[in-house]
């Protein structure tokens, strides 16, 4: 099984339903591990680590989100929670109290 061409797959046919900005990225890592005590293995470990990062632009807001699992559907749901995210965070800049209606800075 080729784990970057399959996610290649899930990504386009998510990003293919998908409206505006979406980026998605994929990261994958492998490690192996063994443990040796007086010349004899006592352990040996591999493992493979794979993820979808998801980043959107909603009216000027960013939203992020991931998931672990490579399928198209947990691809979408993750898009879907990213647009939650910048839903959420429309108009609100760190640092910043809202404005109310009306209320404008004293010029200098």
């Amino acid at each position: 099984m080729d784990r970057a061409k399959d996610a290649l797959e899930i990504l386009e046919q998510a990003a293919d339903s998908a409206d505006g900005f979406v980026e998605l990225r994929y990261h994958g890592k492998a490690t192996r591990a063994l443990s040796v005590e007086k010349g004899k293995v006592e352990r040996t470990q591999a493992r493979h680590r794979s993820g979808i990062g998801v980043r959107v632009l909603l009216d000027g807001a960013w939203g992020f989100a991931s998931t672990g699992e490579l399928t198209t559907a947990a691809v979408r749901e993750a898009i879907d929670q990213a647009r939650r995210a910048a839903r959420a965070g429309r108009g609100r800049v760190p640092g910043r109290r809202p404005r109310r209606s009306g209320h404008h800075p004293r010029a200098r």
